[in-house]
């Protein structure tokens, strides 16, 4: 007797009429394949497949670009600052940096006596007041703050591209040679070398501002971005203005307000003569650069600035090892050296002194006078070459 599909249905415990499937007619007909115990349940999304090719090709397209804009900047940048033609414009009303050393240079293709080192021959060097007692020609001061013997040895070759003195005048701080001497070149120092080499130079890259910071006066666009400015409006009345020092920059203080204290000896003595050294990269490096000056044929003369007389004082044996180191290192490669430690040499007095290392401006008048006698006793009215 034939059941329907109603009473199979509503019975309990009676036939149950389960109608045909009917598969698709796109698997009808294929083989039956088991799946394995542990394979994804149906419902699971799939895994998606990454596209390793697509993903290369972004990554060389993104890495182009970068490799294309970052030639371009380096393009831009030597077309505003390496060619004359920009690079005189630029107004620069203080000339203290190495690239704003480097950048005015190209106005003095005339100098003739050159100077480098770090603040106390920037400000205590006047070229004009040197070239008046020596007769030896024009100069300039490429000195700028917290400048070591490597960041020197890398400023004169940049520096010689430019000029072609007679005459290269080092100033060496007494402490230049140590390399336990705390000098704080991270302001400097990214303007002149690159940034995987900051490290060698203190740099902290712990500091996310001090990155910052180095990062934006390392960018010479960046750093000097109001200048230019004025360097690329054909009609500015500014463009071109720069400071007639040729390169010196006094900062002088009152005498009223020259209060140099123990505590202040205490603190210098402390940051360059702790654990005092004549040997290592520092040594080795103005050893490099008498050496690169020899064989450009240039006549150098290095000289050791004065110090605070109560401080000389302190760091009297210091000094003495100083003399000794610095005297052979220039005997061995043809350079002179005299060695000014001594204020009285230059006339100096402690009212000389705006701190325990840096004179004011009429002390910078009497060292740059004895600086030129020297200069004249020593090479001449020519400067150590023939013209």
């Amino acid at each position: 007797m034939a059941l329907s599909a109603r009473s199979a249905t509503s019975s309990p415990g009676s036939l149950r009429y389960v109608p045909p499937y009917r598969l698709p007619a796109s698997i009808a007909g294929r083989p039956a394949v088991l799946a394995p115990a542990d394979a994804r349940p149906a419902h699971a999304p799939a895994r998606a497949v990454p596209d390793w090719r697509s993903l290369w090709a972004a990554t060389a397209f993104v890495a182009t670009a970068l490799l294309t804009a970052t030639a371009l900047l380096v393009l831009l940048d030597r077309l505003l600052f390496d060619v004359p033609a920009v690079a005189r414009r630029l107004p620069l009303a203080e000339v203290r940096s190495p690239y704003d050393k480097l950048l005015v240079a190209d106005r003095y293709r005339d100098a003739e006596v050159v100077y480098l080192g770090d603040s106390r021959v920037q400000s205590g060097v006047h070229p004009d007041v040197v070239s008046s007692t020596c007769e030896c020609g024009p100069g300039f001061n490429a000195a700028f703050a917290a400048a070591d013997p490597r960041l020197t040895r890398i400023m004169a070759d940049r520096l010689l591209e430019k000029l072609s003195p007679r005459l290269v005048v080092i100033g060496l701080s007494q402490w230049e040679l140590s390399d336990n001497a705390d000098i704080r070149m991270w302001g400097s120092a990214p303007e002149l070398v690159e940034p995987w080499r900051w490290a060698e130079f203190g740099f902290d890259f712990g500091q996310p501002a001090e990155v910052r910071d180095a990062l934006g006066d390392a960018w010479r666009i960046y750093r000097f971005r109001a200048e230019l400015r004025v360097a690329l409006d054909p009609w500015s009345p500014e463009a071109g203005r720069t400071d007639p020092r040729r390169g010196h920059d006094v900062h002088d203080v009152p005498k009223e307000y020259r209060r140099l204290r123990e505590q202040d000896l205490d603190e210098r003595q402390k940051q360059w003569f702790t654990d005092f050294s004549v040997r290592g990269r520092r040594a080795e490096a103005l050893r490099g650069l008498l050496a690169d000056l020899r064989a450009r044929g240039i006549p150098v003369l290095v000289v050791a600035p004065p110090l605070y007389p109560n401080f000389h004082a302190r760091v009297r044996r210091q000094v003495d090892q100083f003399r000794e180191a610095v005297a052979g290192m220039a005997a061995e490669n043809g350079a002179v050296f005299e060695d000014l430690t001594d204020a009285r040499r230059s006339g100096l007095t402690k009212d000389s002194f705006r701190d325990v290392v840096h004179i004011g401006k009429e002390g910078s008048t009497k060292f740059s006078r004895q600086l030129g006698k020297i200069i004249r006793a020593r090479f001449g009215p020519s400067g150590g070459r023939n013209p």
